[in-house]
């Protein structure tokens, strides 16, 4: 529990990936994922459909969070 955040953090982003690992500044990558599931088409203003991915940067994790939520199939 160490993991400094800015006070902006929790608007954005959880606390920690799926498998537990903490989250902050430098253990993220972050970026775009275009998709046409239903809460992506939803969610879509201008452009494409997609979501925000972020994924954890805990070596050998895999870990994904998308906003807004993923529905495959």
């Amino acid at each position: 529990m160490g993991v400094q955040r800015p006070h902006w953090w929790s608007r954005y982003y959880p606390e920690c990936c799926a498998n537990g690992h903490e989250w902050g500044p430098g253990k993220i990558i972050v970026g775009w994922m275009l998709c046409d599931c239903p809460s992506a088409l939803a969610a879509q203003t201008a452009g494409p459909a997609g979501h925000v991915a972020v994924y954890c940067a805990t070596p050998h994790c895999r870990s994904v969070w998308y906003k807004p939520r993923h529905e495959p199939g």
